[in-house]
């Protein structure tokens, strides 16, 4: 198993972050069970996956597993599970939630878990974008940055910049949320599984859902509040780097829980 030329392999092919980090822990997890990769042990490995897992959770270890198939050159071909396509967007944080949260956080004192919040809130940013936040793309109104194999503009709201200024004079460095913790890591970028843990820290820390404190859920949310507050759809779906506008329509559709509630609102 040759992890570092795998990890080599993925970044070439211009994998995200988190999809790099996702295929690794899958990798890792495969050669703990079996001692090399071949069309039994893979179709084993899916199998197993299947007792325990729910498809999605199955087709992203098998994404991680096949990919690393091609890199050393195996033969094997194993399909993914069918998932259903999902209908609407479900476990995203309230509003009320979301001011319980940031209201906690600065009462405890804590500035930069707040900004770390508001910054995934009204920025729509997926967390591997977010983690490269820059001092100097703040300034200017938006970031600029490769991801998914083309140059993508994220923009930030004018009250953002305008209300975060004073405390990004106080961190050190051209990125705005450095690692603060580990010497070996500090004023470099968080990465995409410190942010989440981060924010399951805060819930069980603050009393929030813990199912909808995951760094996802706040785009959802930046999404879901761009269109109450009457944006355009294409727009969004521009603000959100969709490369098809149906793919952003979810955000149309309303939740299992919202749906609930409109029936037994209607429906006496």
């Amino acid at each position: 198993m040759n992890i570092d030329g795998f990890i080599g392999y993925l970044e070439e092919q211009e994998r995200a972050e988190n999809t790099i980090d996702l295929y690794v822990r899958g990798v890792k997890q495969f050669f703990e069970i079996y001692p090399e990769v071949s069309q039994e042990t893979v179709l084993k490995y899916k199998k197993q996956l299947m007792e325990k897992n729910k498809p999605k959770t199955v087709n992203a270890r098998l994404s991680g597993i096949l990919s690393y198939c091609n890199y050393v050159g195996a033969d094997v071909k194993v399909k993914g599970l069918k998932v259903p396509k999902a209908l609407s967007v479900e476990n995203v944080i309230s509003t009320e939630e979301l001011n319980k949260l940031t209201k906690a956080l600065l009462e405890a004192g804590n500035v930069r878990g707040y900004w770390i919040v508001m910054f995934l809130v009204k920025t729509g940013a997926r967390v591997s974008e977010f983690t490269r936040f820059t001092k100097t793309g703040l300034m200017r109104g938006y970031e600029e940055m490769f991801t998914k194999g083309k140059v993508r503009r994220i923009y930030y709201p004018a009250s953002l910049v305008k209300d975060s200024q004073k405390y990004f004079e106080t961190v050190d460095g051209e990125i705005l949320f450095p690692s603060v913790h580990l010497p070996k890591y500090r004023g470099k970028p968080l990465i995409s599984r410190g942010v989440a843990q981060m924010l399951k820290t805060m819930a069980r820390k603050y009393g929030i859902r813990r199912e909808v404190m995951y760094p996802h859920g706040f785009r959802h949310y930046f999404a879901k509040q761009f269109l109450k507050n009457g944006g355009e759809l294409t727009l969004l779906s521009d603000l959100l780097g969709h490369e098809d506008l149906a793919t952003t329509a979810i955000y149309t559709r309303k939740s299992t829980a919202e749906i609930t509630d409109e029936l037994s609102r209607l429906v006496r």
